[in-house]
This record gives structure tokens, C-alpha cells and sequence, in this order.
């Protein structure tokens, strides 16, 4: 039975939630000092509470002070490190919640941790993947197809998604499964060409 395709998304549609993600981002680590890989797991997380239905939590953060920003990047990290004992060696010993009174504020539905510590393995899963797993290609008269069915055949079905711009010069955002899947692709390197039915292709790291 046939693998099926990751969902194929016009680059606009990338760039509008992506944007929006590198200016937290930004803030994160230029005004607030938060190092880099904290920053990124800390907008995974946020990002996943979109995903399992909380709405566009990021998007709200936007017009926020530094200030308010720096205190939910806190109450993240509150979260970030209970999610992390996925082993559950030492549950909290208090109710979570207490500790996060600005985002209960802003979040909709109703957001409580508990449900989320349960799931906690898989909840990181989520998250390290959504902080690592994206490459952008430059290529010429390349279909999206094309692209997929190369990656599989050199390395398997690995690609979740692939977010594409119909131009002269085409490029695409290809999101994988994992950071392993990456590794593979780019062979340890920052950045590589190679040809893909006798067109060129070109593929850098995203984050």
C-alpha cells in the first residue's frame, strides 16, 4: 500500500504562521536573552497548544510589552520542565496551574497542565520536532511530487509536510518527520546541492 503524501501548502501560507513565529523568536533572544534552543522549544510549545486547539496563541502574543512576554516565556519553561521528566520520577507536587496565571488568562478553551503532563513523552516528541525539522529549497521546474518522491526513495517516507511557491526560481519548505531525517538528507553539512530528474536542486537548514 502506498505511502500517503505530505499535505502540499503554498508558500504564502507557510510564510503567514512562520513570520509570525521568528518575530517571538527574535524577541525571545535579542530583548529577553533567552538562548537560542530554550526560545525555540519554548515557541514549539506554544505552537502545540495551537495544534491540540487552543487557538492561535502566538499571534496573540504579538502586540504584547517584552514584559509580558518575558513572564509567559516563563510560565512556558514551568511547563518545559516538568514535560521533560518524561520519565515521571518526581511529579509536581502542587497544582500547576497556579503557576501560570497569564497564560490561563489569555488561552481558550479553558488550559490545564495536567492533561498535558500525562501525555508528557509525547508531548516533547511534538515539540522537538516542530524546533528542528525544516529545510528550504531552491530548485527550477521542480514539482513538489518530484522533490517527495526523490526523498523517499534515498531515504524513506520522512517528509510531513511541504509548503511551495510556483515561480521562475522555485522554492519550497520542506518540514520532516524528525531532526535524524535531516541529518540524513544534508549528510551533516549546513547546506547541499544535488540533481533530481536532471534538475538542480539546492537545500539549506531553516532554523
Amino acid at each position: 500500500m502506498a505511502s500517503p503524501r505530505p499535505r502540499g501548502y503554498t508558500l504564502e501560507e507557510f510564510k503567514a504562521f512562520h513570520n509570525i513565529d521568528r518575530q517571538i523568536y527574535a524577541r525571545l533572544v535579542a530583548f529577553l536573552r533567552i538562548d537560542r534552543d530554550t526560545s525555540k522549544k519554548i515557541v514549539a510549545f506554544w505552537n502545540y497548544l495551537k495544534e491540540i486547539g487552543y487557538g492561535d496563541f502566538i499571534s496573540t502574543m504579538l502586540p504584547l510589552s517584552d514584559q509580558m512576554l518575558a513572564v509567559l516565556a516563563m510560565e512556558a519553561m514551568t511547563c518545559l520542565i516538568y514535560l521533560l521528566d518524561v520519565e515521571g520520577c518526581q511529579p509536581p507536587s502542587h497544582d500547576v496551574d497556579k503557576d501560570l496565571p497569564s497564560m490561563i488568562s489569555l488561552l481558550k478553551p479553558k488550559f490545564s497542565f495536567q492533561p498535558l503532563y500525562t501525555d508528557r513523552k509525547n508531548v516533547m516528541t511534538k515539540i522537538d520536532l516542530c524546533s528542528r525539522t525544516s529545510l528550504r529549497v531552491i530548485m527550477l521546474q521542480l514539482t513538489s511530487e518530484e522533490l517527495q518522491e526523490y526523498i523517499a526513495r534515498r531515504y524513506g517516507n520522512c517528509i510531513e509536510s511541504i509548503y511551495m511557491k510556483a515561480d521562475p526560481r522555485m522554492f519550497a519548505i520542506e518540514v520532516f518527520h524528525s531532526s535524524s531525517d535531516i541529518e540524513r538528507t544534508l549528510g551533516g553539512k549546513e547546506k547541499v546541492e544535488f540533481s533530481v530528474n536532471g534538475k538542480q536542486v539546492r537545500a539549506r537548514r531553516l532554523n
